[in-house]
C-alpha cells in the first residue's frame, strides 16, 4: 500500500544514484500526510532486517530476544515513521547471502567498508567506534601495538573490519573465530597473543566475565569502525527512512540518551555512587535533626555542584582518553619511522648515554645487544665518529654535515661511512643531546669510483683520437725529410731545413705525449701547490688537436701567476670536461644554423686571481642552456646529448668539491655558457 512521508534531503553519505531513487519514490508516493506522526498505518513493511547477535553491546541475543544499542535505535526509527522492522538473528555472512537472495531487506549493524560498497548501499552511521588491540598484562607480544605483525598470533572475528584488513597481509598470523567472544577465549587460553575487536565489545565482554584485571589495551584506536544499515542498491527508500529517523533521534535527544545508557555506564558509575551517598546523608540528616527544609536546600546545592563537577570530570576524562590515544599513535608512528629508515639513527644525551638506536644502526655497527642506556664510548662505531665531535655539537649547537670517512668494523670489514651530527633540542630550543645519522656508503663509493674512472677513460679516448691525428702531421714531415735525405744529403739548403724542422716537430710530439701521460697518470691521494696558469696551458695543448679538427678556436687567458693547493689531475679533468662540453655545444649550434657557428666558434680557458680565491673559467658562445637544464645539469645521468651518459658535470663537481672548491654554471639559451671553478689561493 502507498504511504506518504515528508521528503527531506538525505545526509551526505547517500550516493547520487540512491538520492535520485529516493526522490523518485517520494514523488511516486504523493504529498506528505503525516501518517506516521498521527498513528496511521505504517508507511511500508514490515521490513526484514538481518541481525548478527554476536556483537554486544551493539546487538546481542538474550532470553527476552535481541537487545543492544543498534536494536534500540532501529526500533525507535520504526516508531518515528510508523513502520515495523522484523529482526532476524543470523551471522553477518548469512545476512549477506540472505540480502543477495532477497530473503531480507537490509542488514542491521553492518561495518562499513569501501569493498562492501560495491555490492550494497549504506545508511548514515548508527554509531562510530574503533578497533582495539587487547593483550594479556603478563604477555610480551604486541605490547607496543602492531608495529611488527610477526610478534605473535592474532585472534579476531571472521568478517570483522580487522579481519578484512589483515587477511591480505601475508606476514600476519591469526586465528579466526565466529565471534569476538570466542576470540577472547582464545586469548585467555594462550592460543593467541592479541585480540583485535571493537573496543566497546571488548569492554562489554571483560565486564561480563570479570576479567578487567587480566588484560589491557595495547592500542585503543587502531582502526575506525562505523556500524550502518546495509541494503541493496535498489532499496533507496528504506535507507532514506533510516537516515531521516536517525537524524530525528539525534535532534530530539533520544539518541544521546540511548548512547549514555549503553556506552557511558562505566563513566557515570562515580556519579551514581555519589548520588547514593548523598541520599543516605540527606536521609540521615532529616531523620536525626528534623531539618527537612535545610536538608532539601543543601541537597539541591550539593547535587548541582556534583553534577557540574561530574560533567567537568567526564569532559576531562574524554579529553584525556583522546590525548592518550593520540600520544600512543604518535609514539607508534615515530617508532615505525625509526625502524623503517634506511639510515642508522642514534641519539645521545649530554652525559654521552645512548637514548635511541634503531635496527639499521645496530646492523651497520655489528651490534648484537641494544645499546640504549649505555655510554657511546663502549661501542667502536659510535666512539669513532662521536668522540671529540659530540662535545662541539653540545657546546655550541654546531653541525657536521655530509662527512664521509673510512671505518674498519671489529669483524674486519672496511666500510665507508657517510654521516652527519646535529644538535638534539628540547621544546624550548635548548641543546639536550646529539643526533648521529649515518649510512653505509661502501657500495655507492665503489660504484662512484668505477663511474668516475669510466668517464675519465671516455674523455681520454676522445683526446687520444685528436692527439693521434696531430702526431701524424709531424711524423709525415719527418718521414718526408728522411726519404729525401739520401738524395739531398749534399744540399746545404735541404740540410738547414732538416735541422730546423725535424727538432721542432719532435719537440711538438714530445710535448703532446708528456701531457697525455700526465693526464692518464692515476689520481694523487693529496693535492699540491700548483700554478693554475701553467695547468690551463697544458690542458690547451691537449685540446688543440681536437679543437682544430672540429674547426674551433681555442684561446687562453692566464695573466700573471695564480697558485692554488689542488690535485693537478682532478682539476685538469674538470677543465677538459668543461671544454669538451663547450665543443659539443658549438657543434650543436653549427648544426642548427646554415652559416655554422662562424665567429662564435671559440672556447676561452681563463685563469685569474680574485682576492683569496683563484677562478678558472671555461667560456663558450654555443647553444646554451635553459634555467631548467642548468638546474638539472649536475644530476647524475641527466644529459641532452643523444650519445651522452650525463656523468661529466657530476664528476666535475665531485672533483671540485674534493679540492675545497665551488663549481658554478651560468648559461643563457642561444647565447652561451660559462663554467667557473673557484679554489682557495695558495701563496705565490
Amino acid at each position: 500500500m502507498k504511504a506518504s512521508f515528508p521528503f527531506r534531503t538525505p545526509g551526505p553519505r547517500i550516493p547520487g544514484r540512491r538520492l535520485l531513487s529516493a526522490i523518485a519514490a517520494a514523488l511516486a508516493l504523493g504529498p506528505a500526510s503525516g501518517a506516521a506522526q498521527a498513528g496511521a498505518e505504517p508507511a511500508s513493511g514490515p521490513f526484514r532486517l538481518a541481525v548478527d547477535p554476536a556483537n554486544p553491546p551493539y546487538q546481542f541475543l538474550t532470553e527476552d530476544g535481541l537487545r543492544g544499542f543498534n536494536v534500540d535505535v532501529i526500533e525507535r526509527v520504526g516508531v518515528h515513521h510508523g513502520i515495523r522492522f522484523e529482526l532476524l538473528p543470523m551471522s553477518l555472512r548469512e545476512g549477506r547471502e540472505a540480502l543477495a537472495k532477497g530473503r531480507v531487506d537490509a542488514i542491521l549493524g553492518y561495518p562499513y567498508s569501501m569493498g562492501a560498497s560495491q555490492d550494497a548501499d549504506f545508511s548514515e552511521p548508527l554509531v562510530s567506534s574503533s578497533v582495539g588491540i587487547l593483550v594479556r598484562k603478563d604477555g610480551t607480544a604486541f605490547q607496543r601495538g602492531l608495529s611488527n605483525l610477526t610478534d605473535g598470533v592474532l585472534a579476531l572475528e571472521r568478517d570483522s573490519p580487522a579481519y578484512t584488513f589483515l587477511k591480505s597481509i601475508r606476514s600476519a598470523r591469526f586465528n579466526e573465530t565466529a565471534s569476538a567472544s570466542e576470540a577472547l577465549e582464545l586469548l585467555a587460553l594462550d592460543r593467541a597473543d592479541a585480540l583485535l575487536a571493537d573496543r566497546m565489545t571488548i569492554l562489554h565482554l571483560l565486564r561480563t566475565r570479570g576479567w578487567e584485571d587480566r588484560f589491557r589495551f595495547a592500542a585503543s584506536y587502531w582502526m575506525p569502525v562505523e556500524y550502518t544499515v546495509a541494503a541493496s542498491r535498489e532499496d533507496a527508500y528504506l535507507l532514506y527512512l533510516v537516515d531521516t529517523g536517525i537524524r530525528e533521534l539525534k535532534d530530539s535527544g533520544v539518541y544521546s540518551a540511548l548512547f549514555e545508557r549503553w556506552f557511558r555506564e562505566a563513566e557515570f558509575e562515580t556519579q551514581r555512587r555519589l548520588r547514593r551517598l548523598l541520599g543516605g546523608f540527606v536521609a540521615l540528616v532529616l531523620a536525626s535533626a528534623l531539618l527537612a527544609a535545610f536538608g532539601v536546600w543543601w541537597n539541591r546545592q550539593l547535587a548541582a555542584r556534583v553534577r557540574a563537577r561530574t560533567a567537568d570530570l567526564d569532559r576531562m576524562n574524554r579529553e584525556l582518553i583522546r590525548q592518550i590515544g593520540e600520544t600512543e599513535d604518535k609514539k607508534e608512528f615515530i617508532h615505525q619511522i625509526l625502524e623503517s629508515s634506511p639510515r642508522g639513527l642514534v641519539t645521545c644525551d649530554r652525559e654521552g648515554r645512548i637514548t635511541v638506536c634503531n635496527s639499521r644502526a645496530r646492523e651497520i655497527g655489528g651490534l648484537v645487544e641494544d645499546p640504549v642506556g649505555k655510554p657511546y664510548t663502549e661501542y667502536p662505531l659510535f666512539k669513532r665518529f662521536l668522540e671529540g665531535k659530540a662535545e662541539v655539537v653540545l657546546s655550541g649547537g654546531g653541525q657536521y654535515l655530509f662527512q664521509t670517512e673510512e671505518w674498519e668494523r671489529p669483524d674486519g670489514a672496511v666500510l665507508h661511512i657517510r654521516y652527519g651530527l646535529y644538535p638534539l633540542r628540547d621544546h624550548e630550543g635548548r641543546v639536550e643531546g646529539v643526533i648521529f645519522s649515518f649510512e653505509d656508503h661502501t657500495r655507492e663509493k665503489a660504484l662512484q669510483d668505477r663511474v668516475f674512472e669510466r668517464e675519465k677513460n671516455r674523455a681520454l679516448s676522445r683526446l687520444v683520437a685528436g692527439v693521434a691525428h696531430e702526431i701524424r702531421n709531424p711524423l709525415t714531415s719527418i718521414k718526408t725529410f728522411v726519404e729525401l735525405l739520401p738524395r739531398k744529403s749534399d744540399n746545404p739548403k735541404f740540410l738547414a731545413e732538416l735541422a730546423d724542422h725535424v727538432p721542432r716537430e719532435v719537440e711538438r710530439m714530445d710535448g703532446l705525449i708528456r701531457n697525455l701521460i700526465d693526464f692518464a697518470r692515476p689520481r694523487a691521494a693529496a693535492g699540491a701547490r700548483e700554478d693554475m696558469g701553467a695547468l690551463v696551458q697544458s690542458c690547451a695543448v691537449l685540446l688543440a688537436p681536437l679543437a682544430a679538427k672540429r674547426g674551433i678556436r681555442l684561446r687562453t687567458e692566464a695573466p700573471g701567476s695564480a697558485y692554488a693547493f689542488v690535485d693537478r689531475d682532478q682539476v685538469r679533468q674538470c677543465i677538459l670536461n668543461g671544454a669538451l662540453n663547450s665543443m659539443d655545444a658549438l657543434e650543436e649550434l653549427g648544426a642548427e644554423s646554415a652559416e655554422g657557428f662562424g665567429e662564435r666558434g671559440e672556447i676561452v680557458l681563463a685563469v685569474r686571481k680574485e682576492g683569496s680565491s683563484v677562478r678558472v673559467e671555461v667560456r663558450d658562445r654555443g647553444i646554451g642552456m635553459t634555467e631548467e637544464e642548468v638546474l638539472r645539469a649536475l644530476e647524475p645521468f641527466y644529459t641532452t646529448k643523444p650519445k651522452g651518459v650525463g656523468l661529466g658535470l657530476p664528476l666535475t663537481r665531485q672533483y671540485v668539491e674534493e679540492n675545497r672548491g665551488v663549481l658554478r654554471i651560468e648559461s643563457v639559451k642561444g647565447e652561451g655558457t660559462t663554467m667557473s671553478m673557484e679554489f682557495p689561493a695558495a701563496e705565490g
